[in-house]
């Protein structure tokens, strides 16, 4: 005897609209864990932009930490490299002279950003419009389906 299982799938839009916070959120959760490689490629290409169009194309990013908020740069960064940098540039006006306290300005300064830029790709809506965009279906209690 055969047994005919039926799933009702919805798109995330329609669990919103159904109002079961705690499926929008598993359903959130997964597009984030998803797209997880992607953000982290797109902050990295971001951050050796920033560089870039600050002048200091001799510079890499070492690594980023969204979570504990640092960025680590490669290559050494002087006074002069940063009298350089374009006006309006968030790289501009960094006033140390010590090279140390300048490599950390530096990397504070990418990390505000990397913070900012990583969060404008995770919000809620930007979640919610990628799964949208990419016609994901859900499951009741936000599982992923198909």
């Amino acid at each position: 005897m055969s047994v005919i299982i039926q799933t009702e799938v919805f798109t995330l839009s329609e669990l919103v609209d159904r109002g079961d916070d705690r499926a929008v959120d598993r359903a959130l959760e997964w597009v984030d864990t998803a797209f997880a490689v992607v953000f982290s490629d797109m902050v990295t290409e971001y951050l050796s932009d920033a560089l870039r169009a600050a002048k200091l194309d001799h510079v890499s990013i070492d690594e980023w930490d969204y979570y504990r908020q640092y960025v680590t740069i490669q290559g050494e960064v002087s006074s002069d490299d940063l009298s350089a940098v374009p006006p309006g540039h968030f790289l501009g006006g960094v006033r140390e002279t010590d090279a140390d306290e300048i490599v950390r300005a530096v990397e504070g300064r990418l990390a505000r950003r990397m913070v900012e830029f990583f969060d404008s790709l995770t919000g809620r809506d930007e979640l919610l419009d990628l799964a949208e965009a990419n016609e994901y279906t859900f499951t009741v209690d936000g599982m992923r389906f198909g």
